[in-house]
């Protein structure tokens, strides 16, 4: 039966597979011409559905690794890897904005030089925010010019903490403050009701549309489009209290009820 990879151990192995296909430099499509399958169900099973052990050593083959190796290669980089900012690392990245958006660029696989070249960064600059985030221990500088982000793509941070005061304060408002009927901008609203169950259902849903972003993101960089923009993107849900709703609804009059319900 297929089921979907889940929890800690599984994603870490799959952020090890997914690393070390970028590394031989391959795209969706170029794997799934490798692997003899359509170019959707390679992105599924990247991103952890349907994934079987047998396909799981295909994919592992066509990265120059065998099952033993992609253990140990996610071993090591979940060893390496920060999961949770530090309160020092979170009030480094609150106080200056362009350098938190630097590192999380970084983060999710985008070169220096893009933020340098839309941002108007001099080298002197771009060396000067990478020497800040090495003394926050959240990057390396490798020979060649390269730079290793220290951190899971699924780091967090705290609750109330200096990275969620700088959201609350400056970010969320661009959302806010957007022209919902411009051209540039796509939206959906929508209302359900839902169980635990469901809700559970849904925060695995909105993880998959996050991981689904960068995949995209990952394949125009590979493609090396030029018409590429930077998107900014919020997926939110909560629990609906009626009583904030902008209507209310009349009263239920018992005794017309009764009346109609004779009639």
């Amino acid at each position: 039966m297929e089921q979907a990879m889940g929890g800690h151990q599984n994603n870490a192995l799959l952020d090890a597979l997914r690393s070390a296909l970028r590394h031989q430099n391959l795209s969706h499509a170029d794997i799934a011409d490798k692997i003899g399958a359509s170019t959707a169900s390679v992105k599924r099973w990247l991103s952890g559905r349907g994934l079987t052990l047998d396909r799981l050593s295909s994919l592992c083959a066509i990265a120059g690794l065998d099952l033993t190796d992609l253990v140990d290669l996610a071993r090591e980089q979940s060893e390496r890897q920060i999961w949770q900012l530090t309160l020092a690392q979170e009030r480094g990245l609150a106080d200056d904005g362009a350098l938190a958006f630097f590192f999380f660029a970084l983060l999710n696989g985008w070169p220096a030089s893009d933020f340098a070249a839309d941002f108007a960064v001099s080298e002197a600059g771009m060396t000067h925010y990478c020497e800040r985030l090495v003394r926050l221990g959240l990057i390396r500088l490798l020979p060649g010019g390269r730079i290793k982000p220290l951190a899971n793509r699924r780091v967090t941070w705290r609750r109330g903490g200096p990275l969620s005061r700088h959201f609350q304060s400056h970010i969320k408002q661009l959302f806010f403050d957007m022209d919902f009927g411009a051209a540039d901008t796509h939206y959906l609203s929508d209302i359900a009701k839902l169980s635990d169950r469901g809700i559970q259902r849904l925060d695995a849903l909105t993880s998959d549309f996050r991981r689904s972003l960068h995949e995209i993101a990952e394949e125009d960089r590979h493609l090396g489009s030029a018409d590429r923009h930077w998107i900014a993107m919020m997926v939110v849900s909560r629990t609906l209290d009626l009583s904030d709703l902008p209507f209310t609804v009349p009263a239920r009059d018992e005794k017309q009820d009764e009346a109609q319900q004779m009639t």
